[in-house]
């Protein structure tokens, strides 16, 4: 758990709408995978000829709908952070600390007991947007399955990733 909620947090500072618009779509398909792969979903390998156009064009309609589910999540998780009193890089060195020396260690007890909270916080808030990215998906037209499949090939063959860029592009 607090392994997920870590790599999430590396990803949160990159989560603003400008920060995005910087470094492109990749990073948000990759948060997407990170939500899914938290409910164990694999995709299969598929051929990049078998894409069609339907498929990219239902790839498009889900990470159109799921960016905004992501986006609000990291930034509620950094309010869970900051309304506790730590920074981002603070509860990082925390979560650092916590995986490599367990409860015990160099933490005292009311950082502990700030971290523990905030931990909880971010779950609940990981659990409500891997739902609510499924319903998106699932209502874009998608299983998760098959969005994953999406997303490597998005990553792995160049002539899918120009047909969802630029359905992407036409959108905005």
């Amino acid at each position: 758990m607090l392994a997920h909620i870590f790599v999430l947090f590396l990803t949160a500072k990159c989560n603003t709408v400008n920060v995005l618009k910087k470094i492109g779509l990749t990073i948000t398909i990759i948060c997407a995978t990170l939500m899914l792969w938290g409910q164990n979903v694999q995709p299969k390998q598929s051929e990049p000829s078998q894409i069609t156009d339907k498929q990219i064009s239902l790839f498009v309609n889900a990470l159109v709908a799921v960016m905004p589910i992501q986006q609000q999540a990291e930034n509620d998780k950094i309010k869970a952070v900051e309304s506790n009193g730590l920074t981002i890089d603070e509860f990082n060195r925390l979560s650092q600390k916590f995986r490599a020396k367990g409860k015990e260690g160099s933490i005292d007890e009311n950082t502990l007991k700030t971290f523990e909270r905030i931990a909880k916080e971010i779950q609940i808030i990981k659990q409500t947007a891997q739902i609510e990215t499924t319903r998106a998906i699932t209502k874009a037209g998608l299983t998760p399955e098959e969005y994953l499949e999406l997303i490597t090939a998005y990553n792995t063959d160049t002539e899918a990733k120009a047909k969802v860029d630029k359905l992407l592009k036409e959108r905005n």
